[in-house]
C-alpha cells in the first residue's frame, strides 16, 4: 500500500529540491540495518511531520535504495 503513496509523497515533498537519484545515493550510504530508524528521525525533522506520510517515504526509499 505505501508503494504508490509513499512513491507520489516522495515526488511531492523531496524532488522539489533533491533528485531522486541524489537521495537514494544517499540512502544507500547508511547501513541497511540502520536505514528506517536513521530515515525516520531525519524525516521528522525535514520537512515531513505528519508520522504517516514519513512511514511511506521511508517504506518507497528502502524499497527503492535496494
Amino acid at each position: 500500500a505505501f508503494g504508490q503513496d509513499g512513491t507520489a509523497l516522495f515526488k511531492a515533498k523531496c524532488t522539489l529540491c533533491h533528485s531522486q537519484s541524489k537521495v537514494l545515493d544517499g540512502v544507500r550510504k547508511i547501513a541497511e540495518a540502520e536505514r528506517p530508524e536513521h530515515l525516520e528521525k531525519f524525516l521528522a525533522g525535514h520537512h515531513v511531520p505528519d508520522a504517516a506520510q514519513r512511514e511511506a517515504i521511508v517504506g518507497y526509499l528502502l524499497e527503492a535504495a535496494r
